[in-house]
């Protein structure tokens, strides 16, 4: 009677120890599947190597410092070849003396002309700075988007456990028909 008792004991009761290799797919048939945490790639192996490349491109981006100077330059020599040439004609014509072009106003012209370009080429270091760095910045978001997606799976039971409840109710069925006698016990 004492081995007829045991068998009817929860499962929780009978040690949990899974085995390895083949046994564990029969043993998860029996006792049922643990919850699980999985890992399903988000992207084909194509875009994952594009994303990868993105990474790569911000990074290095990232490592590089911009190179504000070729334009810096370019604004410079206008400002040499285009601006200095046009205030001096300028001032040549309106005054019929040679001093012109060593005139406070003249000077006070080509210092304006010089403040103009210098806070023009600061406001265009500022904007090539942020343009920069919103470029870096979609570039290192796209390739640092997460791989993966993680799914739970819930526990599953095994047929032991769908079972069980079910022979229970069988055999409570049968004995509680049958009452005491049926045990054998009168």
């Amino acid at each position: 009677m004492a081995s007829s008792l045991q068998s009817l004991m929860p499962i929780s009761t009978i040690p949990q120890t899974q085995p390895q290799g083949l046994g564990l797919s029969l043993y998860n048939f029996l006792f049922g599947q643990p919850e699980e945490f999985q890992a399903a790639p988000r992207f084909t192996p194509e875009q994952s190597a594009a994303l990868s490349n993105l990474l790569q491109m911000g990074l290095g981006g990232l490592q590089e410092a911009y190179d504000f100077g070729p334009i810096e330059q370019r604004a410079r020599s206008q400002f040499i070849q285009q601006t200095i040439p046009t205030l001096s004609e300028r001032f040549a014509a309106l005054s019929s003396t040679p001093q012109a072009l060593s005139s406070p106003s003249f000077a006070g012209q080509l210092g304006a002309a010089g403040r103009q370009l210098e806070e023009g080429l600061a406001a265009q270091r500022a904007q090539f700075g942020l343009q920069r760095g919103s470029q870096l910045q979609s570039l290192l978001g796209m390739g640092l988007q997460p791989q993966f997606e993680t799914a739970m799976r819930p526990r599953t039971p095994g047929i032991i456990e769908q079972l069980l409840p079910a022979a229970a109710q069988a055999a409570g069925s049968y004995y509680g028909a049958r009452g005491l006698t049926g045990l054998g016990l009168y």
